[in-house]
């Protein structure tokens, strides 16, 4: 197809310009030569074809969006609902097998066990194969939601649980998956498992056994255990007593702990993430690991036998070490006349053990 140009091309040189006078000649520019037909063909194809790529990248982008919103709200697209209660008295054992969904636990001041709770599908007749069976006897309430056998993709159908128990509860074991787990004013001890989600422990008074991958675990108003094991996710944790076990990887660890258990150590491993630990005082051994991330010992003047090292890093003590092996990345002795081990490993980062 022929292209017409114009005579004479555009230039920035063509804006008007102030007139001239005597004592301000017009200024001389040289003259424009208007580039080959080539150039202005190259250029609007050019230009075209981003025009097209990015229609086009548009397009792919809201049609992905949409079908990807589509198969999300397809999963959950029939619901029903369900409720049941059963007398406990305080004291008593709870468990509850969920999947792909979250599980809400409340403690409340009733002697029974209040379950509510939703199943979806992404089909309405399917509905009926999510089976939810319950054994209760005089001092047990165990709650199981049943997998469809066509369920081969975790998207597919899933149960949701708010429950609430007496206040005075052993959790025997409460797990989920693809959801999050969340207990809040219980007393007792309790074991919970999930994976792809998080955990959120408020004001639990009792030893606490909680393992989940790709979520944090947070605990706060805490009294008791915690042995705990996360994936790809922070562990933060005030109010700890007794015995203290944690483990994480590619995420930070932040525990306040104090009267811990004098025949168990303290246990803390992480990679790629900070670890901060405080203590009320150093009553038992205390070992932790990290990597590539920076270790912080708060505690008030305790007696200790101290190793810590890392490297690529300074290792520092707000407090006197006696009798010290001292380097840039390493230091060793004892603090306040020596006590428990005190441990701490890093690669690539700090250490420091400061005044609290």
């Amino acid at each position: 197809m022929p292209v017409n140009l114009p005579s004479s091309l555009p230039s920035p040189f063509d804006a008007p310009i102030a007139p001239s006078g005597p004592d301000c000649p017009p200024p001389t520019f040289p003259e424009q030569t208007p580039p080959p037909l080539r150039t202005y063909l190259s250029r609007g194809t050019l230009t075209m074809r981003r025009l097209h790529l990015a229609i086009f990248t548009a397009a792919l982008a809201c049609l992905t969006a949409c079908d990807l919103d589509e198969i999300a709200a397809d999963s959950t697209r029939y619901r029903e609902p369900f409720q049941h209660s059963y007398d406990l008295k305080p004291g008593g054992r709870f468990s509850l097998s969920g999947f792909n969904g979250p599980v809400e636990i409340y403690g409340w001041s009733q002697d029974k066990v209040e379950i509510n709770g939703e199943k979806y599908a992404s089909q309405k007749d399917r509905l009926d194969d999510i089976k939810i069976d319950i054994l209760h006897t005089a001092d047990t309430v165990s709650v199981k939601a049943t997998r469809p056998e066509w369920n081969n993709w975790h998207g597919n159908a899933g149960v949701k649980f708010i429950v609430h128990v007496p206040r005075k509860i052993l959790l025997d074991e409460v797990k989920t998956s693809n959801g999050p787990i969340s207990i809040e004013g219980t007393e007792g001890r309790a074991r919970l498992l999930t994976s792809n989600g998080p955990m959120k422990i408020r004001d639990l008074k009792g030893d606490l056994d909680a393992t989940t991958s790709n979520g944090p675990l947070t605990i706060s108003g805490f009294n008791g255990s915690l042995v705990a094991s996360t994936s790809n996710g922070p562990i933060d944790a005030d109010g700890v007593r007794g015995v203290l076990d944690v483990n994480t990887s590619n995420g930070p660890v932040d525990i306040d702990a104090s009267d811990l258990d004098r025949s168990r150590p303290v246990k803390i491993r992480t990679s790629n993430g900070p670890v901060k630990l405080t203590l009320d005082k150093v009553t038992t051994d205390v070992f932790v690991r990290s990597s590539n991330g920076p270790i912080e010992l708060r505690v008030p003047e305790s007696g200790m036998n101290l190793r810590a090292s890392t490297s690529s890093g300074k290792v520092r003590s707000d407090y006197p070490v006696s009798g010290e092996t001292e380097s840039k990345s390493e230091l060793s002795g004892k603090i306040a006349g020596g006590g428990p081990t005190v441990e701490l490993k890093t690669s690539n980062s700090s250490i420091r053990i400061a005044r609290f």
